[in-house]
């Protein structure tokens, strides 16, 4: 449990900025889904708020137990995942085109989300105990079947956005513990032929479709460029300050499809302008520093590990979340961090946040800024 001095150290500021940003998420969820006649009134709201608090509720049962002693559960939590994963291939509902989710009763559980933390976890435990050194291409062996099992189970999905959300981690994760220049060098071409060839041999039509789209949306304004060009329209309406909470008619007329959660970012544009959508980045920017400051103080390379890879979890979410809605990143499906609707993408995030905040009170220094 915790001690005078262990709390001492508990990040009061990066906590205020969660909040702060999981208010907005409940504030724009309900604002982007109050057009929608197919479920009871303020139905979102409600649900959102739910997985809100549950999502609070694990995130300090995280903080509880000190992340130096999940060694004994290592193995526990890798295998769950892979379980988790594999579940969904044989017992999943496919929605959308896509089977993500295991329904239990009334929620729809998403093992993909969870399966980030997951990674994080059991990769810097990897890095940090076996004393991993990247000395050569064939130090990076182990670290990636490690994560190329969970990466591949969803990839199979097929949720491409996700993959690549493990290819972010993993690199940054790498980096810290000694990836040179040349090695990066060496895997990026090796991942920009994959790329290639993955294009046009694995892409499944709707993805190839969603990378050609993105570059020039207008040529297929009736099919495909669609949600594209009603993301940009809302957030060009929203000028300077905005056309006020609750007013955005891209999504209150639903002209804007999944406004809630993949084009939730669109929201906020049309309603708070670049001026609410400034401070929304800049408490992403906040947060994200201030969960590298913590790794940066970190008792042991353990929390080090697991702060870089939450860090570039958030980082690389809001970038090519943020970056589809203004058509600069195709569209992949990747939520918003504390502001997309869903239980599992919110819970996810919470137990990351959890993650960081355990780290933090058990760091070898207090910091007050």
């Amino acid at each position: 449990m915790f001690d005078k001095k262990t709390l001492e150290n508990f990040d009061i500021p990066l906590l205020i900025a969660i909040l702060a940003l999981a208010i907005i998420g409940i504030l724009v969820v309900h604002s982007a889904s109050i057009g929608y006649t197919q479920v009871p009134r303020n139905h979102y709201l409600k649900m959102q708020i739910i997985w809100v608090v549950v999502g609070l509720i694990i995130m300090t049962i995280v903080m509880v137990f000190d992340y130096r002693d999940f060694g004994g559960v290592i193995y526990l939590i890798y295998g769950a995942n892979v379980v988790l994963l594999l579940s969904v291939i044989f017992l999943g509902d496919e929605r959308l085109g896509a089977q993500r989710w295991i329904q239990l009763g009334p929620f729809g559980l998403q093992p993909s989300e969870f399966a980030k933390s997951a990674v994080i976890i059991t990769l810097g435990y990897l890095l940090s105990r076996e004393h991993i050194k990247i000395e050569s291409l064939f130090d990076l062996i182990l670290p990636g079947i490690h994560v190329a099992v969970p990466m591949l189970l969803i990839f199979m999905q097929p949720d491409l956005g996700t993959s690549l959300v493990f290819i972010a981690i993993t690199f940054a994760m790498l980096f810290i513990a000694g990836l040179k220049w040349k090695q990066i060098a060496i895997l990026g071409t090796v991942g920009v032929v994959g790329a290639i060839f993955a294009f046009h041999n694995i892409l499944k039509d709707y993805q190839k479709i969603r990378i050609i789209v993105f570059r020039d949306p207008y040529k297929y304004y009736f099919s495909d460029g669609f949600q594209i060009i009603q993301s940009k329209i809302a957030v060009g309406s929203g000028r300077l300050f905005g056309n006020g909470y609750l007013a955005g008619t891209q999504s209150e007329y639903r002209f804007l499809p999944e406004a809630h959660t993949d084009f939730v970012f669109s929201v906020i544009g049309e309603e708070f302008g670049l001026l609410g959508s400034t401070v929304v980045l800049l408490l992403f920017l906040f947060v994200i520093y201030r969960i590298l400051h913590i790794g940066m103080q970190s008792s042991d390379s353990y929390g080090t590990y697991i702060c870089v890879g939450v860090a570039t979890l958030l980082a690389f979410q809001v970038l090519v979340n943020v970056g589809m809605t203004l058509s600069i990143m195709p569209v992949t499906g990747l939520p918003l961090p504390f502001i997309t609707y869903g239980g599992s993408t919110t819970m996810s995030t919470m137990i990351a946040m959890g993650l960081v905040l355990n780290v933090g009170l058990r760091r070898e220094r207090k910091t007050i800024f």
